[in-house]
């Protein structure tokens, strides 16, 4: 009896997981770009940015 007690649990667990990772997807519209992604060349500076730190501060990185 307790054998086929765990397969029904293991089975649930199975299908609640299956059904979870269905939900829970990243949608499809998020894949789409308005337009091509970065390409990066030599010779061509880097845009500026700015990074905030655990403690409180700021990096800021520019040419």
């Amino acid at each position: 009896m307790k054998s086929s007690r765990l397969i029904t649990v293991m089975t649930s667990l199975l299908i609640l997981s299956a059904v979870w990772t269905f939900i829970s997807r990243v949608p499809d519209t998020s894949s789409q770009q308005s337009r091509p992604p970065p390409n990066p060349k030599e010779g061509f500076s880097a845009p500026d940015f700015t990074l905030d730190l655990l403690a409180g501060r700021r990096y800021v990185d520019s040419l």
